[in-house]
């Protein structure tokens, strides 16, 4: 989107000084890829929003008034909009505040989504103000909050909040993986600032840098958030940014401007700052310290003579009598990633010391279900220090009969676990007769009937079993489609091999695959434990395609794999490429694109010039090749074949042949004279067209600059214009004009103002400036 230009003032007279504004300037816009208007309601399921640029900067960025003219690559929602937003993709839109999502005053809901690759001057990835924003299980990664070089209305301000970008609202931000992000100035990951209540819940903070302070995190201004169960690694405040000696402050959370934040059951490892590599405190201005205040409870901090700082008369409460701890959080890799934290228990080295160490159980800081083990086994009774990945279908918790639906029968089930009397008091009477039934790990959590695994049946339990009333299991295994981890080949003279990505459950945890070769041969595997498959018995010098998919105990099915093909293939990729468009990519080379074949077995192309003494690809992976080292005034031509990637390398025929020339080389000559000069001619009055002074007759503010340029000339034809530049006071510049007479109302008598005229041709070539004169 652009906004437009403003109105330029008008001429007062004939003789007079143009109105304000001198100059046009570029108006605000908003949503270069949607608009959500006041009082709107927006519902985005599975959409993406792809390389969307709100207010790029197309014209002279100094006809900007502010650095912040463009909100909302993706998307620009305010004044009281409710949005939703599910499953949907933000990737490369740019702005000057959110470059995926910017929203003022309204209420946002974002779920499964990501942010990835978006730009900003603030809030790279989402900038929000006002309202109440909930982000749930989004990935924020790779986003910007960096200046634009085009624009030097940007050199006196910072990028902030490369990922998410919270401005006095209250956000509630959960179970995000929040990873790579870069702020020139604060707050790499997430940047809040203004009074709020947000909370940062389960949270995954990794790898994201800020300039000045915040490489994880970033709060200032007042705000009053809470974070809990959040893992921070590998964040960094560098100081590259900032006075020196007064920068690179906490590596993981920086604090400062009074704000007051509280840590809660997270991980701080391996973070990287100049003052503070793990958490920094500060108090804003020097002159005027507004200090902050951090407490940190049962957490995981790493020691070093760095991991903390603390500016004076401000507070970090960080104490192990609050159960913190300092010590290696043993992290191993896992199904789902890198954060899994160690446990002796499933087989591996050492349990890690986060286990079991956190302040309160797990289903009261809502991780119920939610897993730190690589087994995916949930965690139960003390909360794990850290990050939780969240791999459970919470309802499976009551199905008591593992029948894959919530009903009576489970409830039955209940009852007799704990006993028909105990059952009624809790129906009943639960807030008369509060019952209180003691339960363990050892005695499985009262064989399942302690839900919360908090130790101790009661109301909650019956609770969480009552909300999942008439709850089914409807979900087929992931991935879904299923997916090939090696895909078929030929593992011997007579037999082809393949084996599919293991296959998860979130209910039922029982799963089979089915291998299906699609030639109806009856070589199907039929339904089976293993995620394996050999095909026996096969035939030489032929091809075999197979696919796989997953079901559950409860007959949940995932779509089909991708056919993959093994044995012999003889079928060349199809459709036969040819050569969509061919272009300069400048004066000695070409770029041509060729349409994508397809083949199971990936494609590579061969771009062959026929016609001139250019030169060939050779087979290359991309269906685009770029030609140097030609001569300007040669014609060319080039075809193009493709060919797959199996054992036989099968080919297409060879494309029609395409040609090209050079065009005629684009007019880069600016008009003549070069430099521009002022007309000599004197008129009658005995006057030259060097800038003199001139009296309008009304009064001792009625003085003018006149001033004529030499008409000049383009030899490309076209018009000329031109530009009369005050270098004493630029309020009194022309602007590009068609007159090569300028005048201008310059006020009182003798201030001697100099000017100074340049021409441009319909190219935007320039001359140079002509010699400056004084206006006398």
């Amino acid at each position: 989107t652009f906004g437009g230009m403003s109105g330029q003032g008008g001429i007062q007279s004939a003789a007079g000084r143009p109105l304000e504004p001198l100059e046009p300037y570029e108006i605000p816009s908003y949503g270069a890829g949607i608009y959500c208007a006041a009082d709107s309601t927006a519902i985005f399921n599975g959409c993406t929003f792809e390389d969307n640029v709100a207010s790029e900067t197309l014209v002279d960025p100094n006809h900007r008034l502010s650095p912040y003219i463009g909100y909302g690559g993706g998307v620009s929602a305010e004044h009281n909009t409710t949005v939703f937003f599910t499953d949907c993709n933000f990737v490369d839109n740019q702005a000057d505040s959110g470059g995926a999502i910017y929203i003022s005053n309204t209420d946002a809901v974002i779920t499964d989504c990501n942010i990835v690759s978006n730009t900003a001057l603030r809030g790279g990835g989402f900038l929000g103000s006002g309202g109440l924003i909930g982000i749930k299980g989004t990935i924020v990664s790779n986003n910007q909050a960096i200046g634009d070089v085009n624009d030097p209305n940007d050199d006196e301000v910072l990028g902030i909040g490369a990922g998410l970008c919270v401005w006095s609202t209250n956000a509630t931000i959960q179970d995000c993986n929040i990873s790579g992000n870069q702020a020139d100035g604060s707050g790499g990951g997430l940047y809040l600032r203004g009074e709020n209540g947000s909370a940062i819940n389960n949270c995954l903070i990794l790898n994201n840098a800020a300039g000045r302070d915040g490489g994880g995190i970033s709060i200032n201004w007042y705000a009053m958030p809470t974070i809990a169960n959040c893992t921070f690694v590998g964040n960094a405040a560098a100081g590259i940014i900032g006075e020196p000696n007064d920068t690179g402050f906490g590596g993981a959370l920086y604090c400062g401007y009074e704000s007051d934040v509280t840590v809660t059951d997270s991980i701080f490892w391996n973070n990287y700052g100049l003052k503070g590599q793990e958490i920094a405190v500060g108090s804003g201005f020097e002159l005027d310290p507004i200090c902050s205040t951090v407490t940190v409870l049962h957490s995981d901090v790493k020691s070093s003579l760095n991991n903390i700082w603390v500016d004076t008369d401000c507070i970090l409460n960080l104490n192990t009598s609050d159960g913190n701890i300092n010590e290696d959080p043993l992290f191993v890799s896992g199904p789902l990633g890198d954060y899994y934290l160690s446990q002796t228990s499933i087989g591996e080295s050492g349990t890690s010391p986060c286990v079991n160490t956190g302040s309160d159980y797990a289903s009261h800081v809502g991780l119920l279900g939610y897993t730190t083990r690589t087994d995916h086994v949930r965690d139960t009774d003390k909360v794990d220090m850290g990050y939780h990945y969240n791999t459970e279908d919470k309802c499976r918790l009551a199905d008591f009969i593992a029948d894959g639906v919530i009903d009576p029968l489970d409830f039955d089930k209940f009852a007799q676990i704990i006993g028909f009397d105990n059952f009624a008091v809790l129906a009943d009477k639960w807030l008369e007769e509060p019952i209180d039934i003691p339960s363990s790990e050892q005695d499985g959590w009262l064989n399942g009937a302690d839900i919360t695994t908090d130790r101790h049946v009661n109301e909650d339990d019956l609770a969480f079993l009552v909300n999942c009333d008439g709850v089914s299991d409807i979900n087929a295994p992931v991935p879904d489609p299923s997916e090939w981890y090696i895909e078929p080949y030929l593992s011997s003279s007579s037999s082809i091999s393949m084996e599919a990505e293991t296959a998860f459950d979130a209910w039922s945890r029982d799963v089979e695959y089915f291998f299906d070769r699609i030639d109806g041969d009856n070589h199907d595997s039929g339904w089976q434990k293993s995620p394996t498959f050999t095909d026996r018995g096969i035939t030489t010098d032929l091809s075999y395609g197979y696919r796989v998919r997953a079901r559950d105990k409860y007959g949940n099915m995932t779509e089909w794999s991708e056919v993959r093909y093994a044995g012999i293939d003889t079928v060349p990729p199809a459709p036969a490429p040819r050569i969509e468009s061919i272009d300069p990519n400048s004066p000695t080379s070409i770029i041509m694109l060729a349409t994508i074949a397809y083949d199971d077995s990936d494609v590579q192309y061969y771009f062959e010039n026929v016609v001139g003494d250019g030169n060939d690809s050779g087979w290359i992976d991309e269906p685009n090749y770029t030609d140097v080292n030609l001569a300007p005034d040669a014609e060319y031509g080039y075809r193009v074949k493709a060919r797959d990637l199996s054992t036989r390398q099968n080919e297409t025929d060879w494309s029609d042949t395409v040609m090209f020339t050079f065009p005629v080389a684009p007019d880069l000559i600016p008009p003549d004279p070069d430099p521009m000069e002022w007309d000599l001619t004197v008129d009658a009055n005995g006057v030259d067209g060097t800038p003199h002074e001139v009296y309008g007759g009304l009064g001792t503010f009625d003085y003018y600059a006149e001033m004529t340029a030499i008409v000049a000339t383009d030899a490309g034809g076209g018009a000329v214009q031109y530009f009369f530049e005050c270098t004493t006071e630029h309020g009194f510049n022309s602007g590009w004009v068609d007159d090569p007479i300028y005048i201008v109302l310059v006020g009182r008598t003798g201030q001697g103002h100099v000017f100074r005229v340049k021409a441009r041709d319909q190219y935007g070539n320039e001359t140079a400036w002509s010699p400056e004169d004084r206006a006398d």
